[in-house]
């Protein structure tokens, strides 16, 4: 019996393309595929804007956060507070200056900055996802603005809402994001929020 070695040769080489020619499609078709299912697992929002999906809530008068008189504000409607927002003094050389910080409950989550430890200050349609970098705010308290003292009574000034122009602050409550819009009042520089939104 003779065998052509190179008829057999070509017949695997044949069948070696046909074989790279198959997996690369299949490949792609996974990639692809994978993709989709990640869109479809990923929930996103953006901050400040009106859909059909999200509940906004305008608090006319603002809230005026003031020492020693903690609000709140329910996200989920149970009658009770998600989020606590309240303002403490601190001493330094030239009187007290007021802190505004915030701490959570049921396993409600802010969204915090990359570059720092403290709440983001979002923009106007900034996204957020489950890819935000989120931090339990459960027995956290989270300051949004105040200082950081050292020796001689000197100090800095802490945290990423320090200034007077419109923030938001990303918050998820379960599944659910949503956000409150704040601002420091200009001429007090007391935190106020002047509207909060969740998911429906």
């Amino acid at each position: 019996m003779i065998v052509n070695h190179e008829n057999s040769s070509i017949i695997l080489l044949n069948n070696s393309n046909a074989m790279k020619k198959l997996i690369v499609p299949i490949i792609a078709a996974l990639l692809i595929c994978a993709a989709c299912s990640k869109k479809e697992n990923e929930i996103t929002l953006r901050v400040g804007l009106n859909s059909e999906d999200v509940s906004i809530h305008t608090l006319n008068p603002a809230m005026q956060i003031e020492y020693g008189h903690p609000d709140s504000i329910d996200f989920d409607g149970d009658l009770n507070y998600d989020l606590l927002i309240f303002q403490t003094q601190k001493p330094v050389s030239a009187g007290f200056i007021a802190e505004t910080w915030i701490a959570g409950r049921n396993q409600i989550k802010v969204v915090l900055s990359d570059i720092n430890a403290y709440p983001d200050t979002l923009v106007y349609g900034s996204e957020i996802s489950n890819g935000s970098h989120w931090v339990v705010a459960n027995g956290n308290d989270l300051i949004l603005h105040g200082v950081e003292l050292y020796s001689g009574n000197s100090y800095t000034l802490i945290g990423n809402f320090l200034g007077f122009t419109e923030h938001y602050l990303g918050v998820c409550v379960g599944s659910r994001f949503g956000w409150l819009k704040v601002k420091r009042n200009a001429e007090n520089g007391k935190m106020e929020v002047l509207e909060w939104a969740i998911m429906i």
